[in-house]
């Protein structure tokens, strides 16, 4: 009894070593969202951290904001210095807009007294930047 007990136990042993998965992959893809270059896929183990692709992409008129997990709200940034892959997954770019500024009109901010300067002030009309300040006297 004890021999078919030993017996048993290590046939259980080699069997859960050999279906132990230490080197499970994953796939992390990379999405540009308009962007060039698209990076390529990268195969990476389990635990392990991807590799930012290099270069970064481009996208005419945009600057790169970086790979977030998720591609409508950009809520969670991948951080390839922290985050470890566990399971497949896609990475998005985010892109912000740059804009032209367009000059508007100078507007005043602060009349003048007679003791103190007033200022006015020159504000994009796209985005509302301040873009220069002269003091009236």
């Amino acid at each position: 009894m004890k021999r078919y007990i030993f017996s048993f136990l290590t046939i259980a042993v080699i069997v859960f070593a050999s279906c132990r998965r230490d080197d499970r992959t994953f796939t992390v893809t990379f999405e540009a969202n308009g962007g060039t270059p698209v990076p390529a896929a990268q195969t990476v183990k389990e635990g392990e951290r991807a590799t930012p692709p290099t270069p970064a992409p481009t996208l005419a008129e945009h600057i790169f904001g970086g790979w977030f997990t998720d591609d409508n709200t950009f809520a969670n940034r991948w951080n390839f210095d922290v985050n470890t892959v566990t399971a497949n997954v896609a990475l998005y770019a985010k892109w912000d807009k740059v804009y032209a500024h367009d000059a508007g009109e100078w507007r005043t901010t602060l009349e003048p007294t007679c003791t103190d300067d007033g200022k006015k002030e020159l504000r994009c009309t796209t985005c509302d930047e301040l873009l220069d300040t002269e003091a009236i006297g």
